[in-house]
């Protein structure tokens, strides 16, 4: 039982999504196909037979084997494909900002000179004294979109409140 959610939430991202090749436009920090993508006649307008005609070509794309069915290998494999451009997109953009001297490659000083690593150093040196305690060390949480320890736009810290299925309570 718990695999079949398991399988279906994966399909659900993973497909849901839509991920493919380059158009996709960045909502609300996911990918999704594009307008333009997703109206195959181009008449301006969507409609769920062309919804319905993307997800199952996605399927397909899923469904190495065409049997009509995905397997744990074949939805690994597509999360791992995704997960593979989006780390191509994200080293393309670190080399646009970080390739100073525009040779394609990162020096060691190119990447001292990221300003990344100087605001974890700050953001863990609490009292601003120049150093780093080992208690100000073990406080420090590192983690995606962290700012002095708590998560950027969601929980009860950053004044949004959340039911159980994951929407926010509007008040």
């Amino acid at each position: 039982m718990k695999t079949t959610y398991l399988i279906a939430g994966i399909l659900a991202v993973g497909l849901g999504a839509g991920v493919t090749s380059v158009a996709v436009a960045k909502q609300g920090g996911h990918e999704r196909p594009s307008f333009e993508m997703l109206d195959a006649n181009k008449d301006g307008k969507l409609t769920q037979v062309e919804m319905d005609a993307h997800k199952a070509q996605e399927f397909a794309k899923a469904d190495t084997n065409g049997d009509g069915k995905l397997s744990s290998e074949e939805m690994l494999a597509r999360a791992a494909a995704q997960q593979g451009a989006r780390m191509g997109k994200r080293v393309a953009r670190m080399m646009e900002r970080v390739d100073t001297d525009n040779d394609g490659m990162l020096s060691a000083a190119e990447l001292e000179a990221m300003p990344r690593g100087k605001g974890t150093f700050n953001r863990m040196d609490a009292d601003k004294d120049g150093t780093i305690t080992a208690e100000e060390f073990a406080a420090h949480k590192p983690g995606r979109g962290m700012r002095d320890g708590k998560h950027r736009g969601s929980g009860e810290r950053s004044g949004h409140k959340w039911q159980n299925n994951n929407k926010p309570v509007t008040e």
